[in-house]
């Protein structure tokens, strides 16, 4: 049976010191409520694996001390609002699997300096792949596996010394490996499947 959390989202609004919200796989329906914009010292925030629907609402660019963000495996759509990229507490984003479309910010690594995991799979993200990504000197996981990104792989990653995992398959990158990645010292899983590199 479907339950719809957001009927009575209302509720969340009057508990102003939330600070841990972990809704994950309890088939909730509906759009993202508004209302969790209203929780300001929410850390973390996990309603993935539901079948949510509608947009990320930019207003959750408010959330100022959101240190873990998942809406992964729902049926949400539209583009990634920017604001979601300027939390700079940020330690995990995952907005895998879903319906997204657009592209990352192109100065997507100037305003997350603590991300470590950033999970964008399984959607319909296009463009190229920003090399502000380079800055995340904090990144440990990037996947963006199974998108429509375009270009060529930045050789800005190889900055990214803490990386352990890159999946960049099944895109439609074209050009060279770098060389340079091979300098990346900690890196345990490199996946570049189903491009269209020479």
């Amino acid at each position: 049976r479907k339950r719809i959390l957001w009927k009575h989202s209302g509720v969340l609004s009057c508990l102003p010191k939330l600070r841990f919200l972990n809704l994950y796989d309890d088939k909730l329906t509906g759009p993202i409520p508004v209302t969790f914009a209203n929780l300001s010292k929410l850390k973390h925030l996990n309603i993935g694996q539901n079948q949510m629907h509608g947009n990320i609402l930019s207003e959750l660019g408010s959330i100022t001390r959101l240190q873990v963000f998942s809406v992964e495996k729902n049926k949400l759509t539209g583009t990634l609002p920017e604001s979601l990229f300027n939390l700079s507490t940020l330690q995990k984003l995952s907005i895998m699997t879903n319906q997204l479309t657009g592209h990352l910010p192109k100065d997507v690594g100037c305003f997350l300096p603590n991300i470590q995991v950033l999970f964008a799979a399984e959607n319909e993200l296009y463009g190229s792949i920003p090399e502000f990504l380079g800055c995340l000197k904090e990144l440990k996981v990037l996947n963006l596996y199974d998108n429509k990104l375009m270009g060529t792989i930045p050789v800005t990653f190889v900055n990214l010394s803490k990386l352990e995992h890159l999946n960049i398959g099944q895109n439609h990158i074209h050009g060279n490996i770098p060389s340079e990645l091979g300098s990346i010292t900690r890196l345990q899983f490199f996946s570049v499947e189903k491009n269209k590199l020479t």
